[in-house]
């Protein structure tokens, strides 16, 4: 009852359901297509960018006249997270490439979480009920048992 109050109550809930869905068919096209074509690592992430920032950039400055300022003052931030972007999509795929897909979702779910989890209660100060605990425990559990148990 109360997991169906908070989908209820916050539809956010619901759009990251669906950005679950759709990321585990990624992963899994993601693969392969780096397989059965031959597109690097680097050249996939470049493209996926391209075909990105495209509508992003349209969609901001239709919402927002003053984006171009914003967009300029932002400019070391803007790079400095587009640096380590790359670099993760690129690791991401080469590890795609050599290992299996449930693997490297699970690392990628399981410490992104935990970290997320840290960095939300340590910087943000959002507090955790004893039962989110354990359920991060038993996350970060599952995980090591798919990666650990091959």
């Amino acid at each position: 009852p109360a997991v169906m109050k908070a989908f209820h109550e916050n539809e956010a809930m619901w759009y990251m359901c669906f950005v679950c869905i759709v990321w585990t068919y990624t992963a899994a096209f993601e693969k392969w297509t780096l397989h059965n074509t031959p597109i690097t690592p680097v050249f996939f992430v470049g493209m996926q960018r391209v075909f990105q920032t495209i509508p992003s950039f349209g969609a901001s400055l239709y919402a927002r006249t003053e984006f171009i300022d914003i967009m300029f003052t932002s400019i070391p931030m803007l790079l400095v997270a587009a640096a380590v972007e790359t670099t993760t999509a690129v690791l991401y795929y080469v590890a795609l490439d050599y290992i299996f897909v449930s693997y490297v979702i699970a690392i990628k779910r399981g410490y992104g979480m935990f970290l997320s989890v840290m960095i939300g209660f340590f910087y943000y100060k959002e507090k955790l009920t004893f039962l989110s605990r354990c359920a991060v425990l038993v996350m970060i559990f599952g995980m090591l048992m798919i990666v650990l148990t091959s």
